[in-house]
């Protein structure tokens, strides 16, 4: 778990109370299908997202012998071919309403060539400072791990204006593999029965409510398989 703010408690095994898929409002999605018409090792161009702290790959599905999900389209290796996993933040920013909830989510696989376990980071940071508001990590995703829906849910206190950030830990080059990124407003809140974590965290006492949900149970392009229309 990673809040680089204090946190006053941790709760696990704690059903989430979330809005269901049909009241979200989406914010944002990015599949990175147009990121670029071939696969790039260190790439730094991505139309929505600024690189950081490290490297990433853009692959193509296919290329350097990683899938994406759903057999096309574009995702990306968030431990690039620098030995250093890199970071990547939103280059937009959203107003966040205090007592509404927020949810990121991105489809995630392990790393497709061997190497070791990898870890993934989400979460919200401050658009004025960068400094990171909630995130959690995502840790022991084995190799060759299909992709999944993981997400992180959050409810602020007070009005916050945030940037998406997703990032990669590692220095073997075969990282986690991202795609499908969801960003959505869930308006009210409805009881959700999977149980999932509850933390309360030191930035005006906000609410962030985390877990995982397999691609097939909460895809974030529903009704197209485990991926987007490419």
């Amino acid at each position: 778990m990673s809040i680089r703010k204090a946190a006053t408690a941790a709760l696990f095994g704690t059903a989430l109370t979330l809005a269901s898929a049909s009241q979200a409002a989406t914010l944002f999605q990015d599949s990175f299908d147009s990121d670029s018409g071939s696969s790039t090792l260190n790439f730094n161009s991505l139309t929505n997202w600024t690189v950081s702290d490290g490297t990433i790959d853009y692959i193509r599905s296919g290329g350097y012998g990683i899938s994406c999900s759903g057999g096309t389209g574009g995702c990306l290796d968030m431990d690039g071919s620098t030995s250093n996993a890199g970071r990547i933040t939103s280059t937009a920013t959203y107003s966040l309403t205090a007592g509404v909830t927020y949810t990121l989510s991105g489809l995630i696989s392990g790393n497709q060539r061997g190497g070791a376990d990898d870890r993934l980071t989400m979460g919200f940071l401050d658009a004025g400072t960068g400094t990171s508001l909630v995130s959690f990590t995502f840790a022991a995703i084995a190799p060759g791990a299909a992709f999944g829906t993981q997400w992180l849910a959050v409810t602020f206190a007070a009005n916050q204006t945030i940037r998406l950030f997703f990032e990669g830990y590692g220095g073997d080059n075969f990282g986690a593999i991202l795609d499908n990124v969801l960003f959505v407003d869930d308006g009210g809140s409805t009881t959700v029965s999977e149980p999932g974590t509850l933390l309360l965290a030191g930035v005006g006492l906000m609410l962030a409510a985390l877990g995982r949900r397999r691609a097939r149970s909460q895809d974030p392009y529903p009704g197209r398989g485990s991926s987007p229309a490419r």
